[in-house]
């Protein structure tokens, strides 16, 4: 039982990975948007935010599918549901037909900075992640310089 698990952790210690919820759970996942935004690659970026996904509600889809073929902010924002106009999607094409073509930095500081930096954060685990996976796959679970420890003779 619980004893078991823990004389594990104790023996063997704990390695400890980000969980599937940082890296969102649609079809684009969120880590991609954060290494396009860490590359400044906002057309990437606003690519992936405004791709159409299965999971999406039905009208959402629908105005993102045309603006994926057309790349007509202002058309897409006047489809768009009032519903919709407040989701980040929404506020990503508000800030495409306010600024500048061009100005794709602007039309993403629409989107919350809160949910920019999850972008980059979720980027920030994925590298942890695979960093933590490559150590195992290299040295397996054994202690090595560098690792914190606790001393249970002190």
């Amino acid at each position: 039982g619980e004893g078991k698990i823990m004389d594990c952790f104790t023996e063997n210690g704990f390695i400890n990975y980000y969980g599937m919820q940082r890296f969102g759970t649609s079809e684009v996942p969120t880590h991609h948007i954060g290494l396009a935004l860490l590359k400044e690659d906002y057309d990437t970026a606003i690519k992936l935010i405004l791709a159409p996904r299965d999971n999406q509600f039905r009208q959402l889809r629908t105005v993102l599918e045309k603006y994926a073929k057309e790349g007509d902010a202002n058309a897409a924002l006047a489809s768009l549901p009032n519903r919709f106009k407040f989701s980040i999607e929404g506020k990503l094409l508000y800030g495409l037909s306010t600024n500048h073509s061009n100005d794709k930095i602007n039309a993403l500081g629409r989107i919350p900075i809160f949910t920019r930096q999850m972008y980059g954060h979720a980027y920030q685990s994925y590298i942890w992640n695979s960093t933590v996976s490559a150590r195992l796959q290299r040295f397996g679970n054994c202690v090595l310089k560098g690792d914190l420890v606790f001393d249970h003779s002190s």
